[in-house]
């Protein structure tokens, strides 16, 4: 068992949120080996010696960002057919804890929720993004929860950075610091043009988000009204060229669970295009890439995740 322990997430107070939790946490999974890491480079190679040492269950203690980074580093160094007999768990010490919602009473341990049933592990579908970089260079990311563009990407980008007061929240209100990251980006942000394939649907549109999902529930509080993509399938939601008011109202909707109203569609698919004449950020599960042409897929019953 190789537990892997981010510093960074939650607003660096995972390590304080991991002592009260480790005793729960041991008498759930038993003996373990611990690595304390922050970035993708330093948890990939983490990952790859757990690899290289025969390990086949892995526990991402940290964010959303934190179980994306592992799960990434496991599908990197692994082929396809090897993934089946990987089995990933999750501790949620970060801000936003996507990756656990809905969580029940079993699946908590103290305010903290874990994803640690090693006995009832289901499979899940692994998506991939397939992308050009900055320098037209052809990368490629994978994602478990959800994915963005536009406001949402742009928020998050601005969340991670942590300057200023957002930096000085983080550490004592994280939640608070995912809103004003979200109202500053809100006012700023401009809508894009953006030249979409939805399955067979050829679109151009001016795009405030687009939110691609595996689960409805994003960023924190927020939440799609519809039901989880099923499995090969994820959710499209886009949120066209609104004014700042009728964007506002997307938002509250959002926030009790609902999609819905003027400037809003939605679709469900197996795979998306997404490219535009100038460079985007895309979020996925936290973490951003920036680009100009990306496309999305769905890997059926990639991986198996904890219960």
């Amino acid at each position: 068992m190789f537990v892997l322990l981010n510093p960074e997430s939650g607003g660096a107070r995972s390590i304080e949120r991991w002592r009260s939790v480790e005793p729960d946490v041991r008498r759930r999974i038993g003996p373990y080996r611990l690595e304390v890491a922050a970035g993708p480079l330093v948890i990939r190679s983490c990952v790859r010696r757990a690899l290289e040492r025969g390990e086949t269950d892995f526990v991402a203690a940290g964010g959303d960002g934190t179980v994306n980074a592992v799960v990434s580093a496991i599908v990197e160094h692994l082929p396809a057919p090897a993934l089946r007999r990987i089995r990933v768990g999750a501790i949620g010490l970060g801000s936003s804890n996507d990756f656990h919602k809905p969580a029940s009473p079993e699946s908590v341990a103290g305010d903290i929720p874990i994803r640690l049933d090693f006995g009832g592990t289901v499979t899940s579908d692994l998506c991939r993004i397939d992308y050009l970089d900055s320098l037209n260079r052809f990368g490629h990311c994978s994602w478990l929860i959800n994915a963005s563009l536009g406001t949402t990407a742009e928020a998050n980008c601005r969340f991670n950075r942590s300057d200023g007061l957002i930096c000085w929240l983080k550490t004592r209100l994280p939640s608070a610091a995912m809103v004003y990251a979200a109202i500053r980006t809100i006012i700023s942000f401009r809508a894009q043009t953006l030249d979409l394939e939805i399955g067979p649907e050829k679109l151009k549109v001016r795009a405030r988000n687009v939110g691609i999902v595996k689960k409805p529930t994003f960023s924190g509080s927020l939440r799609y009204g519809s039901e989880p993509a099923g499995p090969g399938r994820m959710g499209v939601h886009l949120i066209d060229d609104v004014g700042i008011t009728r964007l506002c109202l997307i938002v509250a909707r959002l926030l009790r669970g609902r999609f819905e109203g003027p400037g809003t569609r939605s679709w469900i698919v197996s795979r998306l295009s997404v490219s535009s004449d100038r460079p985007f950020l895309i979020e996925r599960d936290g973490e951003v890439i920036r680009t100009r042409a990306a496309s999305f897929r769905v890997l059926p019953g990639a991986i198996q995740l904890c219960t």
